[in-house]
């Protein structure tokens, strides 16, 4: 059975989207997916046909509302509105005032390593991060790799328009000023800086690296970018990064792809219940989100 990382690195065929639907390990592969906020993460998640276990600050959060609901913490009670940008961005304060984030990965470590010694075997892991700073990749990929990982990074890509559109559409919305446009552009000068080799101490940890195009929810990728959403980023024999396609990452940030109206269509007539879709249909008809395209699918002048 090849794990990811030889999945990965063995894919040829870069033509086309890589399939992650072939038999992989359900150990030793450490994933960071990063990218701004709303940008795919989760979508590309799916692709991930193996067994781990996600770590993200969204599991900082729950624990938080669970303590509070419970009394066991100090802060001044309150109940958290996810749809509610401002909730959302006072809830993350208080997430990161307690100085969980470290104490999280001090914990996910320390129990691989109790695991490593017992058995050997090293259970998947998978990183859903901003990258903001470039410390938000080493904090993981040094002691992922110390204990044996092979460390696999995906920065995900999106455009900011589409990042804003998926905000308001799903449950947890992010205040958008404070937190997803700066954090967008944190997460490209960390990344950036990555892959052309400007963080080069970072750069032997990492085993694999790859490029996910992520035309947002309820759109469809198009023209190269549909025929090869998923681009491997190369190193060369001095074990530099190889970013090549630099220019297409720009070009496509650029890029807002139309909704597919008859794709959300087709998916709601398939389960009605699925209320992403009637939230995702009602708000490109309130917002006059890409009506000519919609009007064309029509077939109204």
């Amino acid at each position: 059975m090849r794990s990811l990382y030889e999945y990965l690195l063995n894919y040829i065929d870069e033509n086309r989207a890589i399939d992650f639907g072939t038999a992989m390990s359900n150990y030793g592969e450490c994933i960071i997916l990063g990218g701004g906020p709303a940008s795919g993460k989760g979508y590309i998640q799916s692709f991930i046909n193996a067994e781990y276990k996600t770590y993200d600050v969204d599991d900082l959060k729950k624990l938080y509302i669970k303590l509070l609901d419970k009394g066991k913490l100090k802060d001044e009670y309150k109940e958290f509105d996810f749809s509610n940008p401002d909730d959302v961005t006072d809830l993350h304060k208080r997430v990161k005032s307690h100085g969980w984030k470290k104490k999280q990965a001090d914990m996910i470590f320390k129990d691989r390593f109790d695991q490593e010694n017992s058995s050997k075997l090293l259970p998947n892991l998978l990183f859903d991060k901003v990258c903001g700073e470039i410390d938000d990749i080493t904090e993981v990929a040094i002691r992922a790799k110390a204990l044996g990982y092979k460390i696999t990074i995906v920065w995900v890509l999106s455009n900011l328009e589409t990042s804003k559109i998926n905000n308001l559409i799903r449950p947890r919305i992010v205040d958008e000023k404070n937190i997803l446009i700066p954090n967008h552009r944190k997460a490209y000068k960390t990344l950036t800086r990555l892959f052309n080799n400007k963080e080069k101490q970072v750069n032997d940890y990492i085993d694999n690296a790859w490029l996910a195009y992520s035309a947002g929810f309820g759109r469809k990728l198009e023209g190269k970018y549909a025929a090869s959403p998923f681009v491997k980023i190369k190193k060369d024999k001095d074990n530099n990064f190889i970013f090549d396609t630099k220019s297409m990452v720009d070009d496509f940030l650029k890029r807002q792809y139309p909704i597919d109206y008859k794709e959300l269509q087709k998916n709601l007539k398939k389960d009605p219940s699925q209320k992403i879709y009637i939230q995702t249909l009602k708000f490109i008809e309130q917002e006059n989100l890409d009506m000519n395209y919609i009007k064309n699918y029509k077939g109204e002048s």
